[in-house]
């Protein structure tokens, strides 16, 4: 694994760790942009 390869995981735990914290916040917007998706 090369050094952009680790920051890109990195990146990408902490942006999960950052949902986790509002999951129900952003569940409530995705129910919403499905309803109107369909």
């Amino acid at each position: 694994m090369n050094l952009d390869e680790r920051q890109y995981q990195e990146h990408i735990l902490h942006f999960e760790n950052l949902l986790g914290e509002h999951t129900k916040e952003y569940g409530s917007l995705e129910s919403d942009y499905r309803i109107l998706a369909e």
